[in-house]
């Protein structure tokens, strides 16, 4: 049994202002925050407009998976899927290329992974052999690609939902996006999983004018500044 909670977050996207605001709410909640183990399951680039800033403060943390998601993995490999191609996604990208430079794309294509193992827990970003996979209760792959499984917890992103479920001896656990949540509320939202398995879902507030000023600022298009406040 893992001796000590550990720390899910996934999908910052780039928003600052949301990381930063995690990183004080978990510093209240623990003493020792920055040596807990953090697992984050992809997507900390695109959309927001601080991808630097975001890799420089999870830096500080023991980040022991990062998982590469979909717009990790667009902007590291300097290419994109057709789903990618809607009014704001591509021009998104193409800005945050710009704003990181080559040895961040060089040391992040060397640190994410598409599948990582923590004890008994196992992390990936939408599907555990798809990055674009939306995972939930209902999805039908459930027996097929998890069912040789036992007492596993696993956790995974993407569809910026925060939710958890059982099945079977294995626990799944979406905690939310950081940066861009889609469940309708607009706060910043990560999870903690307690050694006996308890998982709490936090959601807090953090400074999105802050957060929708810099997006205009950088150019990117405006719908990601406005979804913010929607949670959309």
């Amino acid at each position: 049994m893992r001796g000590e909670p550990v720390i899910l977050i996934s999908d910052i996207h780039g928003n600052l202002q949301a990381l930063e605001a995690f990183d004080m709410d978990i510093h209240k909640r623990f003493s020792n925050a920055e040596s807990l183990p953090v697992i984050n399951c992809g997507d900390i680039l695109d959309y927001g407009a601080d991808p630097r800033g975001c890799i420089d403060l999870l830096g500080k943390y023991n980040v022991v998976i990062s998982i590469m998601g979909n717009h990790d993995e667009a902007i590291l490999q300097s290419s994109h899927d057709s789903r990618f191609d809607t009014p704001h996604g591509r021009l998104s990208l193409e800005i945050t290329r710009n704003q990181i430079d080559r040895k961040i794309i060089f040391d992040l294509s060397r640190q994410l992974k598409y599948i990582g193992t923590y004890e008994d827990i196992i992390a990936f970003h939408g599907g555990i052999d798809d990055l674009w996979e939306n995972l939930y209760e209902f999805s039908e792959c459930l027996n097929e690609k998890f069912g040789e499984y036992q007492d596993k917890v696993f956790t995974f992103g993407h569809s910026h939902l925060q939710f958890s479920f059982k099945k079977g001896s294995n626990l799944f656990i979406n905690p939310g996006s950081i940066g861009q949540p889609r469940n309708a509320c607009p706060k910043c939202q990560y999870a903690i999983l307690y050694p006996d398995n308890e998982v709490e879902f936090v959601r807090i507030d953090y400074d999105i004018d802050g957060a929708a000023q810099r997006i205009l600022e950088c150019g990117y298009p405006k719908f990601l500044a406005t979804r913010l406040y929607l949670g959309i």
